[in-house]
């Protein structure tokens, strides 16, 4: 979390050539910063079409379409790799933006995995870590070190699934050094 890639996101579907015809699609239960749009962390959007799997994307398919963008793809089944894959043999071109890493699992998502084993191009982003020290004589100082992995920040977990949507106020990001598993307790 934090690494930018939804700005990723909208930076290229303002990058694709005007005359190629794009969708863009999100995961029905992020509502974070909009039901209706792709929101970044620094409030940039773009307009999306709801949907609750990729299997959804054909009822919206025309024949003039040439790209598709999905954000947080790791809100999907493990098994949207088939659907999107083809998507991709009918030559149309797919970004796709999500976490790798599913932290209350301790596991990558399958479904980012899944697509990840047949994407052509993968740029992995990074935030910085958020860890600050408090009085350690080593390291009193922030880390600032590429963060790869994100965690959990309020202690007790949710009960509820959507919940787990959120921000910084939810999640920090941090280096493989300072990241910890949390311990899941029992609610």
């Amino acid at each position: 979390m934090f690494a930018g890639k939804t700005t990723a996101l909208i930076r290229e579907y303002n990058n694709i050539n005007p005359f190629r015809k794009i969708l863009v699609f999100k995961p029905q239960m992020d509502n974070r910063y909009s039901s209706s749009e792709i929101v970044s962390h620094n409030k940039k959007r773009i307009k999306a079409e709801i949907i609750s799997h990729p299997s959804e994307i054909e009822d919206l398919l025309t024949p003039k379409i040439n790209d598709i963008i999905i954000d947080e793809l790791h809100f999907f089944p493990p098994d949207c790799y088939i659907y999107l894959e083809k998507l991709s043999k009918k030559g149309i071109n797919i970004t796709l933006a999500g976490l790798d890493w599913n932290y209350f699992e301790s596991k990558p998502f399958a479904t980012v995995a899944n697509c990840l084993a047949i994407a052509n191009i993968i740029v992995k982003l990074t935030a910085e870590c958020d860890y600050k020290s408090e009085g350690n004589i080593i390291a009193d100082r922030e880390c600032n070190v590429p963060a790869t992995k994100s965690a959990w920040k309020l202690g007790k977990l949710p009960k509820n699934v959507e919940d787990y949507i959120g921000g910084e106020e939810k999640y920090g990001s941090y280096c493989l050094w300072h990241y910890i598993p949390i311990k899941k307790e029992k609610n």
